[in-house]
This record gives C-alpha cells, sequence and structure tokens, in this order.
C-alpha cells in the first residue's frame, strides 16, 4: 500500500447543516490507511467545521453541492469536474451512512488489495435485487474507474431520482454492468459466510441482520446508521449495540450518541394545536425506540402532557432516558413491571395523569407498536401511526370539533366489530373476557365497532368519567402478566382492546375513522 496512490470521494449530509464527530473520526482513520480525501458535502458547511476538518484532517480538499441524487449524484458530479487526478491506482467510494471504524481499515485494505484477481471490492455483498456490493464502501482499480462499463453509470441522472431508484440504478446496476464487462468484484464480508440458509438471500441486508456476526467474526469496521436510528427491520439485538461495540473495539461510542441527539433534534418542531392533549406512551422494545421518538416529535406543543412508561430495559437505560428528558421536558416518566403489555402500561400512565391533576381535551393512546411475532407487525405499525401524521393531525381535531359524537378516532381501515347478533357473542378468543367486564363495569354498548391495535384519539373525559368510578390501577391488576397473546384462549388483556371503545360507545359516543 505504501506505493500505491489511493483516493477516496468521501459524501457527507447532514440535515443540520454540521460534520458529526463520528465523520471526523471516519476521515482521519481513512487518511491514517493513507487515502488522499475530497470530502463532498451535499448540505451547506459552516466555517467553523471547514476550519475542524483542516485541522483534523491534513490532506483533504473540501466541496459543496446542492443535494441531488444523494451520494451517486454526488460522485457523478466529482466524476463530471474532474475531481480525480490521472496519477491514482486505487479508487474509494464512501460515505457517512455508517459509524466507525471501529477497529484499524489498515488489515481490510492491504488483504483485499493483495489479491490482483480483484479489479474492485466492497465491505459486503447481498442478493438484493441481485447479486452486488453495498455501496456506502466500494474500492476500484484505476482501469476499472476509467472503463466504459464505470462510466456509463455515472452518466445516468440520479438528481429526481428516490431512494430505492438510486439504489437500483447506481448501486445494484454497478455491479452488474462490471461484471458483464468482465472484472471481478468481490466482497470483504461475503453474504455465504454469514448465512448457509439460502432461501434468505433475497430478502436480507447483511449490515441490518448480521450486524453483531460481522463484529464478532469477521472485526468488521461499520455499524450503519440506518440500523441505530430506525431500525427498519425492527432488529431487537441491536439493543445491545453499545454494549457489543464496548466488548470488542476502542471505538468511542460518544460518537454515536452525539449523532443520535442530533438526529431527534431534527424532528424537534414543536407546533400549536387547536385543544390542550395528554399522550399515554407505552414503550417496551428497544430496539426501534429512537425512530419511534422522532414520530411523537409531531405532537409536543405547550397544550401537550406525555406520560411515558417505560419497560425495565428502557427504565435502567442511562442514555434513553437522558434523550427522553432532553426532548420531552416535563414528561412524566414511570416505569412498571410488564402485566398487561401495552395495555398495562397506558393504565399506568393514565394513573399518573389523573393523580396530576393536569386537564385536557383530547388523549392519545399509543405505544410502540412492532408485534415481533408476525412478519406483518412493521407494516401493521404503519397503518397504526397513521394518526399521528402531521398531515393527518389537523383532521383529527377538526373531526372531533365538527362531530360532538366523535369519541374515538383511529386509521379507518383499523375499525372492526366482531360481534355476531345471531350468536350474541364475539368471534374472537376473548369473548367471554369481554362479556365478563361488560357485566362487571356494567356497559351498555349499541355499536360494537373498535380500534383495533389499540392506538387510537379519544376524549379525555371519556377516560375520567370512567376511571374515577373504576380506577385505572386496579383494572390493571387484572390483566395478564407476561407476553401474554390470545391465539389459543382469550385474555383481559385483548379484551380491553375492545373495551376502551365500548365504554366511549357507553357514554353516548362513536368509534370514527380517519
Amino acid at each position: 500500500m505504501k506505493n500505491l496512490k489511493l483516493i477516496c470521494l468521501f459524501v457527507h449530509y447532514n440535515s443540520r447543516n454540521k460534520i458529526d464527530d463520528y465523520v471526523f473520526t471516519y476521515l482521519q482513520h481513512l487518511e491514517k490507511a493513507g487515502f488522499v480525501l475530497f470530502f463532498i458535502s451535499n448540505s451547506p458547511l459552516k466555517p467553523e467545521d471547514r476550519k475542524l476538518v483542516n485541522e483534523k484532517v491534513r490532506d483533504c480538499k473540501i466541496f459543496e453541492r446542492e443535494n441531488k441524487g444523494a451520494d451517486f449524484g454526488a460522485w457523478k458530479w466529482a466524476i463530471e469536474n474532474n475531481l480525480v487526478p490521472e496519477d491514482f491506482d486505487y479508487i474509494l467510494l464512501a460515505n457517512d451512512s455508517v459509524y466507525g471504524p471501529l477497529f484499524s481499515l489498515v488489515p481490510v485494505i492491504e488483504s483485499m488489495l493483495a489479491n490482483r484477481e480483484i479489479d474492485f471490492w466492497g465491505l459486503t455483498d447481498t442478493y438484493q435485487g441481485g447479486w452486488h456490493l453495498q455501496s456506502y464502501f466500494l474500492c476500484f482499480s484505476k482501469k476499472v474507474f476509467k472503463s466504459k462499463a464505470f462510466q456509463e453509470i455515472f452518466q445516468q441522472n440520479f438528481s429526481d431520482e428516490h431512494k430505492l431508484e438510486i439504489i437500483k440504478k447506481g448501486e445494484i446496476q454497478l455491479t452488474k454492468s462490471l461484471l458483464n464487462a468482465g472484472f471481478n468484484g468481490a466482497a470483504y464480508a461475503p453474504y455465504k459466510e454469514l448465512t448457509t440458509d439460502t432461501e434468505e438471500w433475497t430478502a436480507i441486508n447483511p449490515t441490518h441482520f448480521f450486524w453483531d456476526t460481522l463484529i464478532e467474526r469477521f472485526h468488521f469496521p461499520f455499524v450503519k446508521k440506518e440500523l441505530v436510528l430506525q431500525n427498519p427491520e425492527n432488529i431487537q439485538s441491536v439493543s445491545n449495540l453499545f454494549q457489543l461495540i464496548e466488548e470488542h473495539s476502542s471505538y468511542s461510542i460518544e460518537n454515536i450518541k452525539q449523532s443520535v441527539s442530533g438526529y431527534l433534534a431534527s424532528f424537534d418542531s414543536p407546533t400549536f394545536f387547536s385543544g390542550s392533549i395528554s399522550v399515554l406512551c407505552h414503550l417496551y422494545y428497544p430496539g426501534s425506540i429512537y425512530y419511534f421518538l422522532t414520530r411523537l416529535m409531531h405532537l409536543k406543543s405547550p397544550q401537550t402532557q406525555f406520560v411515558f412508561n417505560l419497560s425495565a430495559q428502557l427504565y435502567y437505560n442511562p442514555f434513553f432516558c437522558e434523550m427522553l428528558t432532553k426532548y420531552f421536558p416535563g414528561a412524566f416518566i414511570i416505569f412498571t413491571p410488564n402485566q398487561g403489555r401495552d395495555i398495562g402500561g397506558k393504565l399506568a400512565a393514565f394513573d399518573v395523569l389523573m393523580k396530576s391533576g393536569i386537564k385536557t381535551d383530547f388523549t392519545l393512546v399509543i405505544h410502540d407498536k412492532l408485534s415481533p411475532h408476525t412478519p406483518t407487525g412493521i407494516q401493521w405499525r404503519e397503518q397504526l401511526l397513521k394518526i399521528i401524521s402531521p398531515e393527518i393531525l389537523p383532521e383529527i381535531f377538526k373531526k372531533f370539533h365538527q362531530n360532538e359524537k366523535a369519541g374515538v378516532i383511529t386509521n379507518e381501515e383499523l375499525i372492526k366489530n366482531e360481534f355476531d347478533p345471531d350468536r350474541e357473542r364475539f368471534t374472537c378468543t376473548s369473548s367471554d373476557n369481554i362479556f365478563n367486564y361488560m357485566r362487571k363495569f356494567e356497559l351498555q354498548v349499541s355499536d360494537y365497532k373498535f380500534a383495533a391495535g389499540t392506538i387510537f384519539w379519544i376524549k379525555t373525559s371519556i377516560l375520567k368519567n370512567f376511571f374515577s368510578s373504576f380506577s385505572a390501577i386496579s383494572v390493571r391488576r387484572d390483566l395478564e402478566k407476561g407476553n401474554a397473546l390470545d391465539f389459543d384462549k382469550g385474555t383481559n388483556i385483548h379484551a380491553w382492546e375492545r373495551l376502551f371503545s365500548f365504554v366511549a360507545n357507553s357514554q353516548g359516543y362513536k368509534t370514527v375513522g380517519i
């Protein structure tokens, strides 16, 4: 490597127009590995950040451009503007979509460049959309970079394309075109060495599903930002990320923590609502928690009171609690054992609201819905969370104000009715549990529609009227402990999924859709 000239086109983007510490760490590692750096920012840079780049990285040229076409748009721009000098041996295309390096890059680069049969390589490969190398870290020999097959990829227009189209036209097609041109490509951590389950090869992103295996077996240098901040595939082992990094690496997790905080800050824009609201939120799963908090940010306002009921794993997570108190100041934060699942957590949260004496017009009942026991859990979550989308919120409050009979509001697609009038029973396994509660609470129900999934808006007065007679904590005591499911037999937990709407109906209100 000492006699080779290595060039890196490094693409950066930050919605807050700053450079986070993890990026500086990455650049310093690339410099130590022998790369001349061309830092291309798709977002404006502050003078102090430009100065820091020059101070922290000696051989780095800085460029700014409009954010069009994401990383492939930036690499295309660099090629068109002849940023790459002629006297180089290898060129690396990289971006800031990863945290790290957790380990030195030098052994990785040396081992890959030592194999003269490889013309281009990446750190990981995937079979999504056909076999190809993932584009967050791609290295090419000069003959590949100069080839027609390579240049034609970057003659495409990426500016107006969405992320998935850029992946298709850029990342996937780049590998295919180079292979068709006769070049040899390889991955440092091949997919076939991560799993023997060939049925999964077309559907899995290895940097997500095997993030921990990569670190433990390959001393893999990176963790994808998307995995930490959004966790789109609901991989719960991510909750062990900090611990695993500290066990295997000297990398500062403060870099990741700073990035997480900045990610949350980019969504922090309180608004104003037409009424006062309370948010009863049960948080259980640690894996996707930061993404979920960004969704709740849209509900922040001077008229909003948050009550968070946390699982033990979250309550005793100092960094998470730091983020929660930082971005939701004034919120009540409690911890209860796992009794009643999300229903039990919400009842405990409402009990706190009642005892606080805080009065609100409307209440959002919500939890971090993931349903890990079903393959459609993520789609189910997105349907449920539609009612907190910024574009939907005005419609929610408008419907409450215009329709005095609207007591519960949820996504229209999720309003269910399981009552069979011919059999005088509910078609769910919890039918007996529901009738027992209706008798106990003397509920007179004329409309059996309910908000499935237990994420809904409700007039706060409905809850106060009911729980003034039957305390939320006493109701919680009757709920099953642990992660009780209703597949084989009914549960009080799942009866209450229906009962919130029935309680509203017994007071003269309806469950309506949006």
